[in-house]
């Protein structure tokens, strides 16, 4: 089952849930990044992870942010994004908006339809209160949290009530950030089966242990859309592709960094290999992650660049040109930000294929450690 992770967490003795979008760990086994075997049966997947069996990621990615999205009172979603301008970041759309789901999950087919289960995106959140925040560790699980960082001015998406195909979005920040690091797009071009990419994000990297900024290279992408399911493997959509081990809870939105450009083409979407624990989901053979391709989304992207005012870092070869309309393809929610003084207690959600389950996590904040608590 394909399951949708926001990583949720809470202030204060934060709730920690790990989901894992567009998939949960890295090539565990396999040394000096060799590709993962195809996927097998299918999988779970989960929104927001950090890269398994990675390495430290370094500054010259710090393109890549960590945002959290405050759903309630005392609780937030994080996942991952890039810097793609100064005021300007990359996602996926689950990381930035509500969705209901029904109690057994969902399936898509190749053209991104659903074909089972029930998954609705309710509309994105009021960008009030999405924060974004670089550097290579992830911002304290307390109340701090809340006045840190970036706070979003709107977020841009195209509005879909379906997550498969469609699993992007971009954030409008109110203010740009200091000597920013930006990274290139692809924009045009194909993505090839056998293809390589690094994987950056924040999330586990083992059982209790996130927050830091991973990465894992030479991933090889063993499936592109559109392409059916089989009894063994789920289907492609038209936006997406498919790869082994790599991403987990907290990765969700991260992105996919050409091996050979080291433009972004792709944000971590969904993923898992069928268990509910993470981060064990995350790892082996049969784990599959899905990452939606950021070429179909050519116009929303550049129309976002025209809102935030900014213009584009192309990948080498890429023939893109701003269009001459303002329409972003989004819209933005006024709202007042989140009071700092909540309580603690974190959500984190799991959108499976064919069941669906919440997986909460918490932790206390003690002295500036975090003990997860079952």
């Amino acid at each position: 089952m394909l399951i949708l992770g926001t990583r949720g967490r809470g202030l204060l003795g934060a709730v920690s849930v790990g989901v894992c979008i567009g998939g949960c760990g890295a090539d565990a086994g396999l040394p000096n990044g060799q590709p993962s075997q195809p996927p097998g049966p299918e999988a779970t997947a989960s929104v927001a992870s950090p890269i398994i069996a990675g390495t430290a990621s370094p500054a010259s990615q710090d393109a890549v942010v960590y945002i959290a999205s405050f759903v309630s009172q005392g609780a937030y979603n994080a996942c991952s994004g890039t810097l793609i301008a100064p005021n300007l970041v990359l996602t996926a759309r689950h990381c930035v908006a509500e969705i209901t789901q029904g109690p057994n999950g969902f399936a898509c087919d190749e053209n991104g339809a659903l074909v089972s289960g029930q998954l609705t995106l309710m509309g994105d959140y009021p960008a009030a209160q999405v924060r974004v925040y670089t550097g290579s560790q992830g911002p304290p699980g307390d109340a701090t949290i809340t006045t840190k960082g970036i706070v979003a001015k709107k977020i841009i998406s195209n509005g879909s009530k379906g997550l498969c195909s469609n699993d992007i979005a971009l954030i409008v920040l109110s203010s740009a950030v200091p000597n920013a690091k930006v990274a290139a797009l692809r924009l045009d071009g194909t993505i090839d089966v056998g293809d390589t990419f690094t994987a950056v994000g924040y999330g586990l990297v083992a059982a209790g242990t996130d927050g830091a900024r991973m990465q894992r290279s030479a991933i090889p992408i063993v499936r592109t859309g559109p392409e059916k399911g089989s009894p063994s493997t789920t289907a492609v959509s038209t936006h997406e592709f498919e790869i082994g081990e790599a991403p987990c809870e907290g990765d969700s939105g991260g992105p996919a960094l050409d091996t050979n450009t080291g433009a972004v083409i792709g944000v971590v979407s969904r993923g898992g290999n069928g268990g509910s624990d993470v981060p064990a989901a995350c790892l082996g053979a049969k784990t599959r992650n899905l990452y939606t391709a950021t070429t179909p989304f050519k116009a929303l992207i550049l129309g976002a660049f025209k809102e935030a005012g900014a213009t584009p870092t192309l990948e080498p070869g890429s023939t893109a040109t701003l269009p001459a309309a303002a329409d972003s393809g989004g819209c933005a929610v006024a709202s007042a930000p989140l009071p700092a003084n909540v309580p603690a207690l974190a959500a984190l959600f799991t959108l499976a294929v064919a069941a669906v389950g919440a997986r909460w996590r918490r932790r206390r904040l003690d002295a500036g450690n975090a003990e997860p608590q079952n």
